[in-house]
């Protein structure tokens, strides 16, 4: 780039940057974004440079600009002229413009622009110039343009070379979360999301570094329509941070309730297991109307009181990881990204990683969630840190609900006969069934290194059969269990050590995936490089031409034990 000295424009009134001896108040130059802040690939992006605040100082007759913008996801396209009164385009240096003294950078510009020679200057609000960029990725613009360092520096001029005192605001503005939920829905025992941003709006436009996402509970297993009457949900109330609790007497005792009105529920009825107050609330097609017995009362109300648990009721999302569709069909069969919960953040560039589908025992139909994403600097000080996302609600379908119709969104009793086909089509690995994300429904921590199989056929017809969820839901963090205490070849020692559901896991102990689960030797191989990098390997051959697969082991040589970890596959180091 050039170097816009105090000569450059000596004719003209632009750019002969005398400094004021006694400035007067400062204006504001403001990057501000066109109508959205975030968007997709493809989209025309477009940020203004607004003069503001300018009424008690000179006259403002035109500015320089040295702008910064991230190349790996904006395609600079044009700058121009804001408008009247700036109508004159005095210099450009760009990757499109190019004048004999300009040397063409990728990721910076250089802009002036000033008013017609007759007009004296101007103190209202107006725009400057206009930037606009081709966006090669999804993104959220802040920190993706912003002022740069420069010798001479952006300012502003009044009539007769006089600098105009400014303050610069990179680009800041109201956007949506930085976790956007998979806009395919919700799934039974995954959460699903992309994080777009490398830094939570809270955090100062530009800040580099990772994130970390947080996942509270905040209404555990509260199905609607309620289950029969005979089968209430599994009750998770001391690890949801929502005031809840269970019905006492009424023909709904064991249910989720909120209040004692969530415990008067339709015994009959195209509305049966909803909330009524009266039997008209209750129809039956034709008339007369449903029944709406005498409702019990919601007693043993609490909201995080489960014992031992330090994390508030939240979970942090763990290392991600490409994972097989299918273990036996190997690449071929499909790819995704997952991420297990844990009880300590994790600090990563989630913003590269794409749809992200996250599990764990703490993830439960029914149920809803919040999620946010802490900034780097948030990093050991996370329970006082500002730079946090708003957070995000998230929610699961109901037990065993594989296939639309899904509740939620719709409030109809699911699953059917349908959600039943697609489990066997998935274990057929038919073309069309579900996901593995959605059609994985068991243990308690599904296994991502594992297919689906009967056990997860079983689960979708004992929820057809409004059989209650089965599993024991969540664990307390820090776990009791200590990493590596106890070696394992079964989880019957861990049973005996540790409690019902503890679990023996192995990992790989040796390779790109040290400490990771897995089963078999190639889960801890990775592709370091090309189209498959990432992925699961055991052999070059995986990894394509040129590319080396760094192999793994899995457990340890010859007696392949594992660990005790509790029954949400969590240890504490």
């Amino acid at each position: 780039m050039i170097n816009m000295g105090t000569t450059r424009l000596s004719g003209r009134v632009l750019l002969v940057l005398a400094l004021a001896a006694l400035p007067s108040r400062a204006a504001d130059i403001t990057l501000t974004p066109g109508e959205t802040c975030c968007g997709s690939t493809g989209e025309i992006v477009i940020v203004s440079i607004d003069l503001t605040n300018a009424e008690t100082g000179p006259a403002v007759v035109g500015g320089q600009f040295f702008l910064q913008y991230d190349q790996n996801k904006l395609d600079f396209l044009s700058a121009d002229i804001g408008g009247n009164p700036f109508t004159v385009e005095i210099y450009e240096c760009s990757m499109t413009v190019s004048p004999p003294d300009c040397t063409q950078t990728p990721g910076l510009i250089d802009y002036a622009v000033s008013t017609d020679s007759g007009h004296l200057g101007t103190s209202s609000d107006s725009t400057m110039a206009v930037v606009r960029f081709t966006a090669l990725t999804n993104f959220c613009l802040s920190g993706l343009v912003s002022f740069r360092q420069h010798e001479p520096p952006t300012r502003l001029s009044a009539f007769g070379g006089e600098e105009v005192p400014a303050t610069l605001h990179d680009l800041v503005c109201d956007r949506p979360p930085d976790i956007f939920p998979d806009p395919l829905g919700e799934k039974t025992r995954f959460i699903s999301f992309t994080s777009y941003s490398a830094q939570p709006s809270a955090v100062a436009t530009g800040t580099a570094g990772q994130t970390a996402i947080k996942v509270t509970m905040i209404d555990l297993q509260h199905p609607i329509p309620a289950n029969l009457p005979l089968n209430p949900p599994s009750n998770f109330t001391t690890f949801d941070t929502r005031l809840n609790g269970v019905c006492e007497g009424g023909s709904y005792p064991g249910h989720h309730c909120d209040n004692d009105a969530d415990c008067r529920l339709c015994a009959g009825g195209s509305n049966y297991g909803r909330v009524c107050t009266s039997d008209g609330d209750c129809p039956i097609f034709p008339p007369p109307s449903g029944y709406c017995p005498v409702g019990g009362t919601c007693s043993n109300r609490v909201a995080c009181t489960a014992a031992g648990e330090v994390n508030g009721c939240a979970r942090w999302v763990g290392k991600p990881g490409i994972f097989l569709e299918d273990q036996d069909a190997g690449v071929g069969g499909g790819t995704y990204k997952a991420a297990r919960l844990q009880c300590t953040p994790f600090y990563h560039d989630f913003a590269g990683e794409g749809l992200l589908h996250v599990t764990g025992a703490e993830i439960v139909p029914s149920s809803v969630y919040e999620v946010e994403v802490f900034g780097s600097t948030c990093e050991g000080n996370e329970s006082t840190c500002a730079a946090v996302s708003a957070p995000v609600p998230m929610y699961t379908r109901r037990s065993g609900d594989v296939w639309p119709a899904y509740n939620p969104p719709v409030n109809i009793t699911q699953p059917d006969a349908l959600d039943v086909a697609q489990i066997v089509n998935k274990l057929k690995a038919l073309l069309g069934a579900p996901i593995k994300a959605i059609a994985q429904l068991q243990p308690n921590l599904p296994e991502l290194n594992a297919n689906v199989n009967a056990l997860d056929i079983a689960a979708v017809v004992d929820a057809v059969r409004q059989i209650r969820y089965p599993f024991s839901g969540p664990c307390v963090c820090p776990s009791a269990v200590t990493c590596g205490s106890t070696a394992c070849t079964n989880s019957d020692v861990c049973v005996t050590a540790f409690g019902t559901g503890a679990t023996c896991v192995k990992t790989c102990t040796s390779g790109p995936k040290i400490g990771e689960p897995c089963i078999y030797a190639y889960q801890c191989g990775s592709c370091a490089g090309g189209p498959n990098a990432g992925l699961p390997c055991a052999s070059n051959g995986v990894c394509g031409l040129d590319n080396d697969c760094i192999v793994g082991v899995c457990g340890v040589i010859g007696t392949t034990p594992g660990f005790c970890r509790d029954r949400c596959g969590r240890c504490t180091p």
